[in-house]
């Protein structure tokens, strides 16, 4: 454990901290638990054989011993010290450390299992770990990220209080962008320990149709789907492991394209299984009775000038702006309304313009932000393509009431959009419709008005302005966007001009 502190609290390079392997981490509540090379610790105690290597000439340890001081190593994840239970008797008051039973594992090469402890230092609680790297069935298939992680302490925090206050199936709703699936991973990390049934991700992106949710939930579950069997049987079949479980955490992302069969299958499983509990990512409300939202919006401004400075430093190693780069940086999250995948897109320019150059440059911002990541999703790759993938979501006659709507600023009444909102269809949903289709789908907020609180205001969301610049594109010249002022004069001095 004292080498843990030493380690963390070593004078590393601001070279090697740039690195995510080595960067620094804080829990939630804001404490360093990780900065530097993450060493993993395996301990086991006994009589190794003791011998002259015939390979190296040197002395070194053989035998049984030895072999299973190794493999109780090789079980530890970096930053973890795990220690074999002949440690612990043998060491009862172990020294300024909280211990954790992780109960017997086998470990690969050795006859029986071995009963392993993590030991943590009393100032690094906060550190959490996947379970033991050792044969025994793996509780997750989270890959567990190094880089750094910013700010939503609160909304981790909410996260952990609905599950423990009983409520199963809980939704992390907000525009594209905002981090929704990141923020589900992390909390699913942070709570491993939680959940003995395992913490199992699927992401839906490529899904359009329940079989395909059944089969990707199937996967990411590696269960085995019987062939031949309906929809119907297949959905009872993963219902049926899930329950045996007990309780799990499954986290289902990206659910706003195939809102209804999601729905469908996730109220399947939360029924067959009483133990288990459903985290989702999404734009659109399941609309499930035993569902409930909670709203993801942008970064503080703090919180976005780190992000943008860490990501920085991903491109250009050491990553030091001056104070008058810091006020570059400042405008450029501003204008980018703190939302994490816009800044993320911004901040890899910093490797051919300066912050004060990419402020300047950001009026013509959704086609500026852009990246090659090949490990980014494809619809993120820039932020015209995120936003365009939330906007294909839409049905026409909401594509078109959004676009009108587009040109209010500062929010708008239904009174207002019944005038401003012409759809050129029929058998298009009233306007009030429209306007709460908009809002399930994470496109609109909608509030009491601060006049008269029985008055509902409809605002755009938290991307604001890009969203809102994507929106007007969907109108198509300014021409069109003066006839639409043009049709309530008593509206017109409400227009953004875009």
């Amino acid at each position: 454990c004292a080498v843990q502190m030493r380690l963390i609290v070593a004078d590393w390079s601001k070279e090697l901290l740039a690195h995510d392997v080595a960067s620094e981490v804080r829990s939630a509540k804001g404490r360093l638990i990780f900065a530097g090379l993450r060493v993993s610790i395996g301990m086991h105690s006994g009589n190794p054989d003791c011998r002259i290597d015939p390979t190296t000439g040197r002395m070194d340890y053989f035998g049984p011993v030895a072999n299973r001081a190794a493999r109780v190593n090789a079980a530890a994840h970096e930053g973890q010290i795990l220690i074999s239970k002949t440690v612990k008797d043998a060491c009862p008051d172990f020294d300024e450390a909280k211990l954790n039973d992780l109960g017997p594992h086998r470990l690969r090469g050795l006859e029986g299992a071995v009963h392993l402890f993590e030991a943590q230092a009393s100032r690094l609680t906060d550190r959490r770990f996947p379970p033991p790297l050792t044969l025994d069935a793996i509780r997750t298939n989270l890959n567990v990220r190094g880089d750094h992680f910013i700010g939503r302490n609160d909304l981790l925090e909410r996260v952990a209080q609905a599950f423990e206050q009983g409520h199963r199936l809980l939704t992390l709703m907000g525009a594209s962008g905002l981090g929704k699936t990141r923020l589900a991973q992390r909390f699913g990390g942070l709570h491993l320990e939680d959940f003995p049934g395992g913490v199992w991700f699927c992401d839906l992106a490529e899904a359009s149709s329940l079989a395909d949710v059944i089969s990707w939930v199937g996967r990411a579950l590696s269960i085995p789907l019987t062939t031949g069997r309906t929809d119907a049987e297949l959905l009872a079949q993963v219902g049926a492991s899930l329950q045996a479980k007990g309780r799990a955490l499954l986290i289902v992302d990206n659910l706003e394209q195939v809102i209804e069969p999601s729905a469908k299958a996730v109220d399947q499983w939360i029924n067959a299984a009483d133990e288990l509990c459903i985290l989702t990512t999404s734009q659109e409300r399941l609309r499930l009775s035993a569902e409930t939202t909670l709203e993801v919006g942008p970064l503080s401004e703090n919180e976005a000038m780190e992000l943008f400075e860490v990501r920085a430093r991903g491109v250009r190693g050491v990553y030091q702006p001056s104070l008058q780069e810091r006020q570059a940086i400042a405008d450029v999250v501003l204008a980018l309304d703190y939302i994490p995948l816009a800044i993320e897109l911004a901040a890899v320019q910093v490797n051919r313009m300066s912050a004060l150059t990419l402020s300047q440059q950001l009026k013509e911002r959704l086609d500026l932000l852009s990246a090659a990541n090949s490990d980014r999703p494809k619809r993120h790759r820039t932020l015209r393509a995120a936003i365009k993938w939330s906007w294909a979501l839409l049905d026409p006659p909401e594509q078109a009431a959004l676009a009108q709507a587009s040109v209010f600023r500062g929010g708008f009444t239904l009174e207002a959009a019944e005038d401003i909102i012409v759809i050129d269809d029929d058998e298009a949903p009233w306007t009030m419709d429209l306007l709460e289709a908009l809002s399930d789908k994470s496109f609109l907020n909608v509030q009491s008005s601060n006049n008269d609180e029985s008055e509902l205001r409809f605002t755009c969301p938290e991307s604001n302005s890009l969203i809102q610049a994507f929106a007007t594109l969907g109108i198509g010249d300014e021409s069109q966007v003066i006839l639409y002022s043009q049709t309530s004069p008593q509206w017109a001095a409400r227009i953004w001009w875009l």
